[in-house]
């Protein structure tokens, strides 16, 4: 529990472009919270896509590469496969835009610790906002942790009160679609 130093040039979140790796249900959550400051919105995703998505959430759809230059902060929202572990390392850092700010929501293992702690510590980037580690069972070991420009909120950035309420009947509402012999929501594997 430490104070943060407040940047000497602040980031204006409004005129800034969000990019959003990662776009199911959590990705185009942050999207649809993030549109109300009239921030530009790049998204990048297996997938595209539908048109009248990405109109209604005011979404642009960009390339891996292009998200990483273009974005002056960064959601990483995508599931902890094959495909995705370690997708954020030293050579994406520094594909990123000077100055941006990466935030991991995800799972721990997408991006490489050690190459943020870097990139932060040299100034690449500005700051980072963490709620997930790779190694989860002794996070004291994470190269981020004593960095003034960064947040740790060890997997408690979804502990709202409002959080908690919602996540109880989608719990229901899968085990009862699991029961009648239907698939569950938002498989990921």
């Amino acid at each position: 529990q430490q104070l943060m130093t407040p940047p000497e040039q602040p980031l204006e979140f409004g005129s800034s472009t969000l990019g959003i790796i990662g776009c199911g249900s959590i990705g185009q959550e942050v999207a649809r919270q993030a549109g109300v400051f009239g921030t530009r919105i790049l998204y990048h995703n297996r997938s595209r896509l539908d048109e009248t998505v990405e109109r209604r959430l005011g979404l642009e759809y960009s390339s891996f590469k292009d998200i990483l230059g273009s974005s002056d902060v960064l959601s990483i929202n995508v599931p902890l496969t094959d495909e995705t572990r370690g997708m954020i390392g030293a050579e994406e850092i520094a594909l990123m835009k000077k100055g941006a700010v990466l935030i991991n929501t995800a799972r721990g293992g997408i991006v490489n610790e050690q190459a943020l702690a870097d990139a932060l510590k040299s100034g690449h980037l500005r700051g980072a906002a963490v709620d997930v580690f790779e190694n989860e069972q002794d996070i004291g070991v994470c190269p981020l942790i004593g960095l003034e420009n960064v947040i740790l909120t060890p997997h408690s950035s979804a502990l709202s009160p409002e959080t908690l309420k919602r996540v109880p009947p989608k719990v229901m509402e899968n085990l009862n679609r699991i029961y009648d012999g239907k698939p569950p929501l938002r498989v990921v594997n």
